[in-house]
């Protein structure tokens, strides 16, 4: 009886709404305390998208079971003032989906059309899912991601937009893209799944690198896009790059710049050190002559040359990494983390790479035995990392 009486009653409201010409609909505001729930909230393989259209929630879910199967969830809902819920007509639909290795779906299988959900928020601010059809959303809590509601389905339609920069990338749970529209910076994010993960691994164990990497690439393009989010970070203003004129490289990088390249040509023959902050690169014309910048490419101790004139060079390639939030910033802790990693890795690899006294070999089970430590489930991964460092090193050692 209560479905039949809310059926009715959506009916009724649709009817009356269509009744109106079209010109006098107008659209619901979202009332200010539901502005909460909207986003996409995600946990582990499942995430929620709930955006407001008209007079209510729209709200899909999609859980991934394996690579090759999915379920997606589909709401019409609206926000329950007195109870601070969103809550769904009584007719949501589940849809199971198989795909294929190559991405295309296989199958699609409608379960059911008569589900009912219920959608509040935690203490903690996590979004709970109550699903009152089959209990799917048992024990699930949702953590809000940044970012506002996808502008591309796909990765793949990301990269095969106009503003497509070239700058993509992953690690472990996400995969970026960066495009420029309108003059704006947007970075489209999706979830890395297990798939993915096992054609990246697999990568370094091919005959075929090549087609390894491009069936990776290929597959990462049917990620369907979580979010995207405006970069909002500012590139250093020329007034404050005026003010380094005359500082060592040494002085740059305590100021945060860290050296990502250099050359030297031009009309004027000039020196030029291209260096990164936050998600920009800048370009720094240096005093010194090509001459004494060959000299010092042997022992790479560039710290005492000094700078001429800089000036911004565009985005950088950290704008992929998602521990940078859209302002540029990095929180305090995993900037911390980052730093102790990243210290403590490259002292290993120092470690590891110079040859034993006794025998004057170098010891790379060493660092490996060190990686592992700090990554137990990557073992596989680190021994790839450790051979490729260990041919350059022998490369050069027969070289020298």
């Amino acid at each position: 009886m209560k479905r039949l009486f809310l059926v009715l009653l959506a009916l009724a409201m649709m009817t009356a709404h269509f009744a109106m010409a079209e010109d006098a609909i107008e659209s619901v505001p979202m009332p200010a305390e539901a502005a909460a729930f909207e986003g996409v909230w995600q946990c582990d393989r499942a995430s929620v998208e709930m955006y407001w259209e008209e007079e209510g929630f729209r709200v899909m879910i999609t859980w991934g079971s394996s690579a090759w199967e999915q379920s997606v969830w589909q709401y019409s809902c609206y926000y329950h003032e007195d109870t601070k819920t969103v809550v769904s007509m009584p007719f949501g639909m589940r849809t199971d989906y198989v795909y294929g290795d190559d991405g295309e779906i296989v199958s699609a299988t409608d379960a059911y059309d008569d589900g009912e959900a219920t959608f509040l928020l935690d203490e903690e601010g996590y979004l709970i899912w109550q699903d009152e059809k089959e209990n799917a959303g048992e024990g699930m809590r949702f953590e809000k991601l940044p970012g506002e509601a996808p502008l591309f389905g796909t990765i793949g339609e990301a990269m095969e937009s106009e503003g497509f920069t070239g700058m993509y990338g992953m690690d472990g749970k996400n995969y970026a893209v960066i495009v420029e529209l309108d003059g704006q910076i947007i970075r489209a994010v999706a979830a890395v799944d297990e798939k993915l993960l096992a054609l990246n691994d697999a990568i370094g164990e091919a005959e075929d690198i090549e087609a390894a990497f491009a069936a990776a690439e290929e597959y990462a393009k049917t990620l369907p896009v979580l979010y995207t989010e405006t970069i909002t970070a500012a590139p250093v203003d020329q007034a404050e790059l005026d003010a380094l004129s005359g500082k060592t490289v040494n002085e740059l990088e305590e100021e945060g710049y860290e050296y990502s390249g250099s050359f030297y040509g031009g009309e004027d023959d000039l020196v030029v050190f291209t260096m990164t902050k936050g998600l920009y690169e800048y370009e720094f014309v240096m005093n010194e002559s090509p001459e004494l910048y060959e000299a010092l490419s042997e022992s790479s101790d560039f710290g005492q040359m000094t700078v001429r004139s800089g000036k911004p060079a565009g985005i950088s390639y950290n704008v992929i990494d998602l521990r940078y939030h859209a302002d540029g910033t990095v929180s305090e802790e995993e900037e911390e983390d980052a730093w102790a990693l990243f210290s403590d890795l490259g002292q290993m690899f120092a470690d590891a790479f110079t040859p034993s006294e006794e025998d004057g070999k170098v010891d790379t089970e060493a660092i490996v035995e060190r990686f592992v430590e700090l990554a137990p489930d990557q073992e596989e991964e680190i021994r790839l990392l450790v051979d490729f460092f260990t041919s350059i090193y022998e490369m050069s050692a027969q070289d020298a």
